[in-house]
C-alpha cells in the first residue's frame, strides 16, 4: 500500500512518498515511513560521496557519520574565496589531534535535493579531506536514513506513528532482522554510538562512514587480548589522521563479533592507535586528556557493505539484515610503507583467510 500525503520537511525540500510497513515488520494500523528522498550514492575508494554544489560550483559531498559537524575543506573555501571567521572558543580533534576552528560563509549550498542559503560551514582546519564537503552527523541526526549499498543509494525518512515498531521493512518473511539501540544525540557532539560485543566483551563502537575498514582502537585491542606481538597479528598497512600523520594498522584474530542477535565466529578485525594525538591540555595544566566521545571501535563502510542498515534517531535504535559474505573487510598482510586503502576502482581489501 503506498500512499502520498502532504509531509513538507523542514530539513530536506523533498518529495514525500509514505509507505506503510508490512504487517509483520510494523504490527499496528497508523505506522508509516514518509520517505523525503533517496540519494544516489558513488563509492569510490569506499567514499561514499553524493552529488553538490558550492555557491553554484560543483562540489564532491561525503557522506560521513564519523563526523559531528559538517566541514568545508579548507582549500575549497580558499577556491571560492569564502569568508572567514575564527571560532576561538572551540576546538577541533581528530585520530592525529587539535586543529584550530574557522567557519566559512557561503552564499549557497546543496546536496542533491536539499539546499540552503546562505549557508555557515565549519572548515577543516589544515587538514586535506580528500573531497570539498564532508556531510556531518549534526545534518544526518535531522532523519532517520538508510545505507543501502547494494543498490547504491541512501534514503531519507520521516516516521510517523512508529514508535516500538521494526522500521525494517525491506526484510522479507523470516529473515532475520538485527535491531539495537544506540545512544541518544548529544546536540554538541552527535555521533551514532551503540554497543557491541567481541569475544564476549561489550565495547562502545561508533558508526562511522568516514572510516573505509571496520577498526578497533588500540587500547580496546590489546584489552581483549590483541597486540602487534601476538601470534597471528599481521601488519596490513596504515592509515591516515585528521593532520597528515599516518598510523600503523594491524589485523588481528577474534573468536567472535557479535552485534544485536547477529553473531560472527572466528573474524578477523584490523585495530589502530586511533586517537593517541586526540588529546588536549586545559588551561593552566600541561597533563594531556584525552578527548571525550573517543570510541574503543569504528564501524566502517565494509560493514555497511555487508548489511542493509536503517539508522533511526527517532526511536533511538539501529536496524540492519546481513546481505551476505564476511562482516568486516581486512587487508592481506603488506610491507608498513605500503597503504593498504582499497584502489580506485572502490572495492573493499580481500578479506584475510
Amino acid at each position: 500500500m503506498i500512499e502520498r500525503p502532504a509531509l513538507p520537511c523542514r530539513a530536506v525540500q523533498a518529495a514525500a512518498v509514505a509507505f506503510a510497513l508490512a504487517t509483520g515488520l510494523a504490527e499496528g494500523a497508523g505506522c508509516k515511513l514518509a520517505m523525503l528522498s533517496e540519494w544516489p550514492v558513488r563509492i569510490e575508494n569506499s567514499q561514499l560521496l553524493v552529488e553538490g554544489s558550492l555557491n553554484g560550483q560543483p562540489a564532491r559531498v561525503m557522506l560521513d557519520t564519523g563526523a559531528p559537524r559538517t566541514q568545508l575543506n579548507s582549500a575549497t573555501a580558499t577556491r571560492l574565496n569564502a569568508a572567514r571567521r575564527d571560532v576561538k572558543r572551540d576546538r577541533q580533534f581528530g585520530a592525529s589531534g587539535e586543529s584550530k576552528v574557522e567557519i566559512a560563509h557561503l552564499d549557497e549550498f546543496r546536496v542533491v535535493d536539499f539546499k540552503r542559503s546562505p549557508w555557515r560551514m565549519v572548515i577543516s582546519g589544515d587538514a586535506d579531506l580528500g573531497v570539498d564537503v564532508l556531510l556531518g552527523e549534526d545534518f544526518l541526526s535531522l532523519v532517520d536514513f538508510e545505507f543501502d549499498l547494494e543498490h547504491n543509494v541512501v534514503r531519507l525518512f520521516q516516521p510517523e506513528n512508529c514508535d516500538g515498531k521494526n522500521l525494517a521493512y525491506w526484510a522479507s518473511d523470516g529473515q532475520s532482522v538485527g535491531d539495537v539501540p544506540i545512544d541518544p544525540i548529544i546536540a554538541s557532539q552527535p555521533q551514532i554510538v551503540l554497543d557491541v560485543r567481541v569475544n564476549g566483551k561489550t565495547i562502545g563502537a561508533l558508526l562511522d562512514t568516514g572510516a573505509a575498514s571496520s577498526v578497533l582502537d588500540k587500547p580496546a585491542a590489546s584489552r581483549l587480548g590483541a597486540t602487534p606481538e601476538t601470534p597471528g597479528v599481521t601488519v596490513v598497512g596504515q592509515r591516515s589522521g585528521a593532520g597528515g600523520k599516518t598510523l600503523p594498522v594491524w589485523s588481528a584474530p577474534f573468536q567472535s563479533f557479535t552485534i544485536g542477535a547477529e553473531t560472527a565466529k572466528d573474524v578477523r578485525i584490523a585495530f589502530s592507535d586511533l586517537f593517541r594525538e586526540a588529546n588536549y591540555a586545559s588551561i593552566g595544566t600541561r597533563i594531556p586528556t584525552k578527548v571525550e566521545g573517543s570510541q574503543q571501535m569504528l564501524l566502517g563502510v565494509d560493514f555497511l557493505r555487508s548489511h542493509r542498515v536503517l539508522v533511526s534517531h527517532s526511536q533511538k535504535r539501529m536496524y540492519f539484515t546481513h546481505n551476505g559474505g564476511p562482516v568486516f573487510a581486512v587487508a592481506r598482510p603488506v610491507d608498513t610503507k605500503v597503504d593498504a586503502n582499497p584502489g580506485p576502482d572502490g572495492k573493499s581489501p580481500a578479506p584475510a583467510n
